[in-house]
């Protein structure tokens, strides 16, 4: 049996009749600096970027907020995949 957390202020979780999860509010990112391979940075070529150095980005909070309505509907990610 899976276990979800309780959301603080009962769920926003609910599930279709097809069995997938659908959560109504969850954040999906916040503003911070985070450490990037220059290899995982859109063009990073163009850019000069060294693939194997680490470069800090910020996750600029206007730019997040202008974005996250594009999410709304997406489904969610069972397993992370990472870049090799």
């Amino acid at each position: 049996m899976e276990r979800l957390a309780i959301d603080r202020m009962g769920s926003v979780r609910t599930f279709d009749k097809d069995g997938r999860l659908h959560v109504e509010t969850t954040p999906i990112s916040k503003a911070n600096i985070c450490g990037y391979f220059g290899r995982e940075i859109p063009r990073s070529e163009e850019l000069g970027l060294k693939p194997e150095q680490t470069y800090r980005l910020l996750r600029d909070p206007i730019e997040l907020e202008r974005g996250a309505a594009t999410f709304n509907g997406l489904p969610v990610l069972d397993d992370h995949p990472t870049n090799t």
